[in-house]
């Protein structure tokens, strides 16, 4: 299933598979990179046994908890994997797109045996919100499995042109407007101005650079407000749903510009 790699994280995009279907597999062997908010991480294998299934593509997004791929025995039984339901997606406003006037295909299989259509959950997802019926999609994936980028390919051959151009957000884009967004909606924002005298914090950078040892004003900073969390516990806290949960460790993000665009580090207690 997809796992949860952080304390925030509710959904995640596969990077790439390791292994392919059909590859033997050991317990502890990585097996795929998963895409979060803010890394890439190698997910190990948490079975041993053959990569039978792989229930969703690289760059494909889904909840944390989902399943994504079936590890078993040759001849185990995985049929039950093959009418898994799509992921639940946000219902978007239906968009009228004109397509030329074709002869419908009659639903076929993939000529072993599955069910028709055999499609991932993203390209069911742009088949629904685009209108686009998944017969006469010939597909490209495992198996003749239609990939999204199969119905893309039908979506643009079926969008008229039009005037500018969208840019697509990587991952981690989305999750920096989306927290920002809700950092500005729902987090209190107090401002203090205050004057200090950081006399004895030049003295210490001083003294680190006497050491060969770089140490900016953001790093000082940032230790005291660590500091600061643990000895005033109730700051270090969440309100949700009604309760306040204080946490246990004191986790810092700092905002960072990368070439990938803004990215939020944390150092974990």
């Amino acid at each position: 299933v997809m796992p949860k790699l952080g304390l925030t994280m509710e959904r995640g995009t596969i990077g790439a598979w390791l292994k392919a279907e059909g590859d033997d597999v050991e317990r502890g062997e990585p097996l795929l990179e998963v895409v979060t908010d803010k890394v890439t991480m190698e997910v190990e294998a948490q079975a041993a046994g053959v990569l039978r299934r792989i229930l969703v593509e690289a760059g494909e997004e889904v909840d944390v908890a989902t399943p994504i791929g079936v590890i078993a025995a040759v001849d185990e039984d995985i049929t039950h994997f093959e009418s898994r339901p799509p992921t639940p997606t946000v219902s978007k406003p239906s968009i009228s797109i004109p397509q030329a006037a074709a002869t419908p295909a009659s639903p076929r299989g993939t000529g072993n045996g599955r069910r028709p259509h055999r499609a991932s959950p993203k390209a069911r997802r742009i088949a629904e919100e685009h209108g686009i019926v998944l017969d006469g999609i010939a597909g490209s994936g495992p198996s003749g499995r239609i990939v999204a980028a199969d119905v893309e390919a039908r979506v643009g051959a079926a969008t008229p042109s039009v005037a500018g151009q969208a840019v697509e957000l990587t991952r981690p884009q989305q999750i920096a407007a989306e927290r920002l967004t809700a950092s500005s909606q729902q987090a209190p924002h107090i401002y203090l101005e205050t004057a200090v005298c950081a006399a004895r914090l030049e003295q210490l950078r001083t003294a680190c650079a006497a050491q060969d040892r770089k140490v900016s004003y953001n790093d000082l900073i940032l230790k005291a407000a660590a500091m600061a969390l643990q000895e005033h516990p109730r700051v270090n806290s969440h309100f949700i749903d009604g309760r306040v949960y204080q946490q246990q460790t004191v986790d810092i993000g700092i905002a960072a510009d990368t070439p990938q665009g803004l990215m939020v580090p944390v150092l974990r207690d």
